[in-house]
């Protein structure tokens, strides 16, 4: 299994760009790890995601420094949670779609 810790420092710094920018580093990230597989990308992902969001705060500047990049970041984290977990969802349906077809 990769080491996921790469992941958090990445999405930490991307994490507070406008929606399109880190679009882009997600589809990136994705690329980096392409020789995993849906699911244990989703699975490492979800993980890093989940633990940066666990946290009371992504960065830890002045609040008026980082109160707007916060919320953004907070957003973006969360709309890719919500796209893995749509991605997950649509794998495990294909896989069991296979498995009827033997």
């Amino acid at each position: 299994m990769p080491n996921f810790l790469t992941f958090e420092f990445k999405s930490k710094s991307f994490a507070g760009t406008e929606e399109p920018e880190y679009r882009h580093y997600t589809w990136g990230i994705r690329r980096e790890y392409s020789h995993l597989s849906d699911n244990q990308f989703i699975e490492g992902r979800t993980a890093v995601l989940r633990r940066l969001l666990d946290r009371p705060s992504l960065y830890y500047s002045r609040p008026s420094f980082t109160f707007g990049l916060e919320h953004r970041a907070r957003a973006n984290l969360m709309r890719e949670l919500r796209e893995l977990a749509d991605m997950l969802a649509s794998v495990g349906q294909e896989s069991e779609g296979e498995e009827g077809d033997e």
